[in-house]
């Protein structure tokens, strides 16, 4: 697991909060989707939804759909 701390001000306010995630890799990701009968459509690499690269994208943001 990671754990991240994100921390932001907003209207003069300030927000901390601690998120615990556990990292998947995608044959993994498409393991879990297909057991929820759903299939992958979209995979981008970073939030410019830059082309996905498995050893240098620092995000993985997929789009599945219900499999009909």
């Amino acid at each position: 697991h990671i754990i991240k701390t994100i921390s932001f001000n907003d209207k003069d306010e300030d927000f901390k909060f601690e998120e615990k995630v556990k990292l998947h890799d995608l044959q993994e990701m498409d393991s879990f989707a297909a057991n929820a009968g759903l299939k992958r459509v979209k995979i981008w690499g970073d939030y410019n939804l830059d082309v996905f690269d498995e050893k240098n994208s620092t995000r993985c943001i997929i789009v599945f759909q219900k499999i009909k």
